[in-house]
């Protein structure tokens, strides 16, 4: 398997590094919330609808912006956003009116709407076949990374200065990611727009004729057609999987088995262990096989297994651990290969439009997911959040294999 060449792996890398920026920024201010409670004088409800408009301007404005990327191209998008949702932060640091942060976080959501359809449209067309799985991989290793790191760098700047140098710094670190993509911009090569004609054989990974969607079909028919409505639906699966796992798991171990919050931590430090190195593995295997739907599946089922497991009144926390380690390492395996499903039901020249449609589906998943999960706590049936799991799971299986059967052997 050839090596991929330089100027494909700075395009991998000025994406990457677009994507971390992306995950960094979404969580620096939930882990400043005491802090920003007292800069803008009000209570954490506030707050909370505050970081709610950021997630609720990227879920709406996802989809329209893959359209504008199919149309107009992604590399002067992506520079553009990349620059307001830097500069959005760093706003934040100076104003402290509390209307201003609804705004800025409302302009930083819309930024971040951009990235998906863009990246995802900018590494079709710049990486070859035989490297896209491994490309889509590094892709989604990077937003974990970027999760993980947003808190922690924010954390640390504020142990040694105050919050608006916090904000400043992290913003600014965002601007030299932003000039670097506007000088080396060359490197990205753009899709085929949608009103440009594609001469070009149909690429591999692709799926075969009746399951594209919407052969012929464009624009919101296109979105509406079952193959894409089944992606939707797979990401806004996986994302109650994450969100459950992330938002819940700890407290669900602490109250189904009595287990101290710092053992039921470890779980969960193992969960996110797992993810990343779960999703190099899977690049290089999206890249080494065309059974992306086979991959899902296994993976899925070992989730579901693992799953209907933590409910065992056998439990111990070096078994829970493991568990989560499982969970989080089939989801990273699974990653690249969803991806790949993704774009073989994509006709050429509207990538953006697609997995920006597609990708909304992480937004909704991640609002549906925490009243459920919340809503079983308080009414002292932790048990039922990993049965919950477990069920999501199976229905992650349903919809990969729905989505395009004939992968499974193909």
């Amino acid at each position: 398997m050839r090596a991929i060449a330089a100027p494909q792996l700075r395009a991998v890398g000025l994406i990457c590094a677009v994507h971390f920026f992306s995950h960094f920024y979404l969580l620096i201010l939930p882990a400043l919330l005491p802090v920003l409670a007292g800069a803008y004088n009000v209570g954490y409800t506030e707050l909370g609808f505050a970081l709610s408009a950021y997630s609720i301007a990227t879920g709406l404005l996802q989809a329209p912006i893959g359209f504008v990327v199919d149309r107009h191209g992604a590399r002067h998008l992506l520079i553009a956003a990349m620059f307001i949702i830097a500069i959005a932060f760093m706003m934040i640091g100076i104003f402290t009116s509390y209307i201003m942060l609804v705004l800025l976080l409302v302009v930083a959501g819309g930024a971040n709407a951009v990235f998906h359809p863009a990246n995802y449209a900018l590494l079709n067309a710049s990486v070859p076949d035989g490297l896209i799985g491994r490309a889509f991989s590094w892709h989604s290793f990077s937003a974990q990374i970027g999760n993980a790191a947003g808190p922690m760098v924010a954390l640390a700047l504020l142990a040694v200065t105050d919050f608006s140098t916090t904000l400043l710094l992290c913003g600014a670190a965002g601007l030299v990611v932003a000039a670097l993509l506007s000088t080396a911009s060359g490197c990205l090569c753009e899709p085929a727009r949608r009103d440009q004609p594609d001469t070009d054989a149909p690429r591999s990974g692709h799926a075969s004729k009746p399951f594209m969607a919407g052969a012929g079909a464009c624009g919101v028919s296109l979105l509406l057609s079952v193959p894409v409505l089944l992606g939707f639906a797979f990401f806004v699966l996986t994302s109650i999987t994450h969100r459950g796992m992330t938002g819940f798991g700890v407290t669900t171990l602490h109250m189904l088995h009595e287990m101290v919050l710092s053992k039921a931590g470890l779980a969960l430090a193992a969960y996110l262990l797992g993810a990343p190195v779960g999703v190099l593995i899977g690049g290089w295997l999206a890249d080494r096989t065309q059974r992306h739907t086979l991959v899902a599946v296994c993976m899925f089922s070992l989730i579901a297994c693992s799953a209907a497991a933590l409910t065992s009144q056998a439990m111990t926390p070096s078994v829970a651990a493991f568990a989560f380690f499982i969970i989080g390492a089939c989801q990273g395996i699974a990653t690249p290969s969803r991806d790949m499903m993704i774009r073989a039901i994509t006709p050429p020249g509207q990538t953006g439009k697609v997995f920006g449609f597609v990708s909304s589906g992480l937004n909704l998943g991640g609002a549906l997911a925490p009243p459920v999960f919340g809503y079983l706590l308080d009414r002292g049936e932790p048990a039922t959040v990993f049965l919950i799991l477990c069920a999501v799971a199976g229905g992650t299986i349903i919809v990969a294999l729905a989505s395009n059967p004939h992968r499974l052997s193909a």
